[in-house]
């Protein structure tokens, strides 16, 4: 298991980490819109990322299916975000509350496959 050559793939997992972070430091509205664009691309990286694997994972047959389920986090996340701010008000804190789970997938990394070949 060698991250050697998976350095391109963390370095785009940690621009929504990056992002979310520099967000809740914000102290206009430019630098906040700018730091919520880097955790789109970041996003749209990651969720790339994830997708193929997916996809290298399930065989051809059940690839439509496990590609269907795929999006359940997507509204899991959505209840999630909606659960949150419903109990904490301080925008500051929602902000690093939102960034904590990333670091639970950059401690993950290490050992997640490379590929399944």
């Amino acid at each position: 298991m060698s991250i050697l050559y998976r350095d391109d793939a963390l370095t785009i997992k940690l621009f929504p980490f990056r992002g979310q972070v520099v967000g809740a430091f914000s102290v206009n509205y430019l630098m906040f819109s700018i730091s919520y664009m880097v955790i789109a691309a970041g996003g749209v990286g990651t969720y790339i990322v994830g997708f193929v694997i997916l996809f290298e994972w399930v065989c051809p047959e059940r690839r439509t299916f496990a590609a269907t389920f795929a999006q359940i986090p997507f509204g899991i996340g959505f209840l999630y975000t909606i659960f949150v701010s419903y109990f904490n008000h301080d925008w500051f804190v929602l902000q690093l509350i939102f960034a904590v789970p990333n670091i639970f997938f950059l401690l993950v990394y290490p050992f997640a496959p490379e590929s399944p070949r």
